[in-house]
């Protein structure tokens, strides 16, 4: 018989939205920068975490006149960080 594993969401959709409003509003940033700021802290690859971006979150973002430089500051954040944890395993 086959052990079913559970594996426990990191975020929802709802705490995405919740926490990136607060950064927003909070600490000033864009919510490309909240949202890259989320994937650090919670260590989510900024791929998997896009599948939550959806409705008004979304509509947010791509209105957001900063989120052409702060998408490519993800990208380059994300590839940081995997060098980061393979210079630590190495």
């Amino acid at each position: 018989m086959a052990k079913k594993i559970q594996v426990k969401i990191s975020m929802t959709r709802e705490e995405l939205t919740l926490q990136a409003e607060m950064l927003v509003h909070k600490d000033k940033m864009s919510y490309a920068e909240a949202i890259c700021h989320l994937c650090e802290q919670r260590m989510i690859d900024p791929i998997d975490m896009a599948k939550l971006v959806k409705g008004p979150l979304k509509s947010k973002l791509e209105a957001d006149d900063r989120n052409c430089w702060s998408w490519n500051c993800i990208l380059l954040k994300r590839n940081m960080m995997r060098l980061n944890i393979t210079l630590r395993q190495i």
